[in-house]
């Protein structure tokens, strides 16, 4: 990150009986300048968790390009754990 603006990053978490909810989201500003990776980051995240489901036999799911909440730009991400 190297705008001027203050970093801001969103934690919701939403539960019930029968899941958990963790989203994350942070603003993509006109005048942020990202920073270009490799792309790898989301791509082994989805890796892992499904492994992880594999190897557990759970259900997570991970969800990415959510619409913003907190921001009119911003990027989202959730992860959905079913107990």
């Amino acid at each position: 990150y190297q705008g001027t603006d203050t970093p801001v990053i969103y934690i919701d978490v939403q539960s019930s009986s029968q899941q958990v909810t963790i989203s994350i989201e942070n603003a993509v500003g006109e005048s942020i300048e990202l920073y270009k990776g490799t792309g790898m980051g989301l791509s082994i995240v989805t890796e892992r968790i499904k492994l992880f489901n594999q190897e557990n036999e759970s259900n997570i799911k991970f969800y990415t390009n959510q619409a913003g909440k907190h921001f009119t730009k911003g990027y989202r991400v959730a992860i959905e754990i079913n107990l």
